[in-house]
């Protein structure tokens, strides 16, 4: 990606984006936040594995009010683990 290593926040409300690929956040580990609110981004349509490396990832807000797409990192890792369970 073209996002500077040192990012912190990315607002990218309301800008019609209507899909996140697995590579959208490479090179970025210092995000904390990512908020994209008010996108058309159904849930079909964001990568998990792109959050995956965000290791300093606090929020995570679609603010699509779907409970698919969670909001925050633990909420991620607690779907990542019902996942492995429903899995095994």
């Amino acid at each position: 990606s073209d996002l500077p290593e040192s990012l912190e926040y990315l607002y990218l409300q309301s800008n019609r984006i209507s899909s996140v690929p697995a590579s959208a956040f490479e090179g970025t580990p210092n995000i904390k936040g990512i908020f994209l609110r008010s996108n058309r981004l159904p849930e079909s349509s964001v990568d998990e594995s792109a959050f995956a490396h965000l290791v300093n990832l606090q929020v995570l807000d679609f603010g699509t009010g779907n409970p698919e797409l969670c909001c925050t990192k633990e909420e991620m890792e607690i779907d990542q683990m019902k996942a492995e369970v429903r899995d095994t």
